[in-house]
């Protein structure tokens, strides 16, 4: 999860270089830019993608790592599911289908992207599974995400708990194939429910 941890820094910096854009605030500490300055956020997210590349670069199967990577970045990716949020922020209204569709391009398929590549360098076979199993954890991990960032009632948290349960519910379902291998996959699932304040 390395190439997503690193990638989960640039929406915030080098796709929109404005302070109106950035939260001051995320997840309970300063952002990038207010810790340090926006130049220095822009150029941190420049370098982790940059850093992310220059690994693939390296790995046996760095063409078609980068594909994926490539992918799970770019305007069918991170960058569009961006871009549709910033409209969506906009216009103030619900839509959750339009919700869920940003949600998986902004977090999902950079997730599942993720567990491909650390399939793909394990020299993991059967990559579908971890990709499905990454593209429901980053579903339930924006669900998660929302309720550490909003003040939701109790009837919505409950509602949002269960539909991030679900999620990991489904990934963990990927998991049983790998056996004791899976373990950790498991761990970072439990992780994802946790941060939805949920009870293993």
């Amino acid at each position: 999860l390395f190439c997503f941890l690193m990638l989960r820094v640039p929406p915030r910096s080098t796709l929109f270089p404005y302070k109106t854009l950035f939260r001051s605030i995320r997840r309970g500490k300063p952002t990038c830019h207010k810790k340090f300055n926006e130049g220095i956020a822009v150029l941190a997210g420049d370098g982790l993608i940059n850093l992310a590349f220059n690994i693939l670069t390296k790995e046996k199967n760095g063409n078609r790592a980068t594909e994926i990577l490539t992918n799970a970045i770019g305007t069918d990716g991170m960058l569009g599911g961006q871009v549709l949020d910033l409209d969506y922020e906009k216009t103030k209204k619900k839509n959750k289908k339009l919700k869920n569709k940003i949600n998986k391009m902004k977090t999902a398929y950079l997730m599942a992207a993720s567990c491909t590549l650390g399939a793909l360098s394990a020299g993991e076979k059967n990559i579908k599974r971890t990709n499905e199993f990454g593209m429901n954890l980053g579903c339930a991990f924006q669900e998660a995400d929302d309720i550490r960032d909003s003040s939701l009632r109790k009837t919505e948290l409950k509602k949002v708990q269960e539909k991030t349960k679900s999620f990991i519910q489904k990934s963990k379902s990927y998991c049983k194939a790998f056996k004791k291998k899976g373990d950790t996959l498991n761990y970072i699932a439990n992780i994802v429910l946790n941060r939805a304040g949920i009870k293993i």
